[in-house]
């Protein structure tokens, strides 16, 4: 067996010698070693909210989350319908108002009728639950008041499917999380970021741009990869 050994942008290791270029890796890589660093999380979540004062023990992290999924998966047989009709139910005031605001931003393409909306067919209501069953988030950090979630972008763009109810990914992301937070009855703020390449393209990119306007991100919440490592460095330190 061959190994080949060597260093690259400060890994150790490389497999064949190769750079693995996938948003996963970067993410992981990066993000992982905050989970035994309680010092790590709590400096990450001051850097997103100044407010947010939680003891660092009281912070926790988790990668490419799904959690409308797994809050379904954890609930007994006669709750999982009863908790698909609180999705919805919370979900019936949101989609107009965005919908409306997605249309009058002039950032975005026409949207098709049933795109961020609820609509009295089953078919079309399986489609949204189906959107937020299956929305994964990133990066997500949990403190007693806030819930940070976490978009990463690496050598890629933010995606966009028409066919979707939910169209847009940040946005998704975003609905997901406050449908959630809202069906198990908790008060945390929902509290997006994005840490990628270059972050002056990606804080012109149409959604980021988007989430900003309407007050559901701050512009000080694009960071670059520079700066996560910075964290976890300082740790490790």
């Amino acid at each position: 067996m061959v190994r080949i050994w060597m260093r690259r942008k400060g890994r150790d290791t490389v497999v064949l010698g190769i750079n693995n270029r996938t948003e996963n890796w970067k993410t992981a890589y990066e993000f992982a070693p905050l989970f035994s660093s309680v010092d790590a999380r709590r400096r990450l979540v001051q850097r997103l909210d100044e407010t947010d004062d939680s003891e660092a023990s009281a912070i926790h992290l988790e990668l490419f989350w799904k959690g409308t999924r797994d809050y379904l998966h954890g609930n007994s047989e006669d709750e999982v319908e009863k908790s698909r009709a609180s999705l919805l139910e919370h979900c019936a005031p949101m989609l107009p108002d965005i919908r409306c605001r997605i249309l009058t931003s002039k950032k975005f393409r026409s949207l098709k009728d049933d795109n961020y909306a609820l609509l009295p067919s089953p078919e079309s209501n399986k489609r949204l639950l189906d959107n937020l069953y299956n929305t994964e988030i990133d990066i997500v950090l949990e403190t007693p008041k806030s819930l940070f979630i976490g978009e990463a972008k690496h050598e890629a763009t933010f995606g966009a499917d028409g066919d979707l109810v939910l169209v847009h990914q940040l946005i998704r992301q975003y609905v997901m999380a406050e449908v959630l937070l809202k069906t198990i009855g908790s008060g945390k703020h929902v509290i997006p970021f994005v840490v990628g390449d270059k972050v002056d393209s990606i804080k012109n990119t149409h959604q980021v741009r988007f989430m900003i306007a309407q007050g559901w991100m701050k512009e000080r919440n694009v960071l670059d990869w520079k700066e996560v490592t910075a964290e976890r460095t300082c740790s490790a330190g």
